[in-house]
């Protein structure tokens, strides 16, 4: 979208200069989910999920996709096994259906977000800042978590090794029935 179609341009620039207080600049790398590994591939729905939804991309027999997976902190140098500092992970799916036409799935792997709104994102991550959360190689917006204390009303993250999260589901395997995923 570009800048002149947001409705709150303010709040756009305040909450990504608290996301850069918290994580640091790093030129050429997003504010937030700054690491991550992009992929291409196919998605082939089961002959059920048609009757599941209506979304285009289930009605067809297959659908090229771009997929993002990432680690949701803006400090791009964070490595990816590191329990305390990497993670919620992110995930990022758009299925080109036509010229200019899309569908997008963007989530992570927390049981939900800390807030509601825009404004209340940024008087969290102000209050992180606050709290102590000013460290660049641990800042966690998504769960903030600030290698230490979490902050009062922590989401909790899932748990991989019951079946849920990132590591649940690499690439290319099964998903969520009925879809299956093949990344290229």
């Amino acid at each position: 979208m570009p800048a002149g179609t947001y409705t709150n341009l303010a709040l756009a620039e305040q909450l990504l200069d608290a996301l850069d207080t918290l994580s640091g600049l790093h030129p050429g790398f997003r504010p937030a989910h700054a690491k991550g590994l992009m992929c291409s591939g196919t998605f082939t729905p089961s002959p059920e999920a048609a009757k599941l939804t209506r979304a285009p991309h289930a009605g067809k027999p297959s659908t090229p996709v771009t997929v993002r997976y990432s680690d949701s902190t803006g400090v791009p140098t964070i490595p990816d096994n590191d329990p305390q500092r990497s993670g919620p992970r992110g995930i990022a799916v758009r299925f080109h259906l036509a010229d200019h036409a899309h569908t997008d799935i963007v989530a992570h792997s927390t049981n939900g977000f800390p807030v509601r709104t825009g404004e209340e994102f940024l008087e969290f991550l102000r209050a992180a800042a606050a709290f102590g959360g000013a460290s660049p190689s641990c800042w966690s917006p998504c769960t903030a978590s600030c290698c230490g204390p979490s902050l009062p009303g922590r989401v909790a993250g899932t748990d991989p090794a019951a079946g849920e999260g990132p590591g649940a589901a690499g690439r290319g395997r099964r998903l969520a029935a009925p879809f299956i995923w093949q990344c290229n």
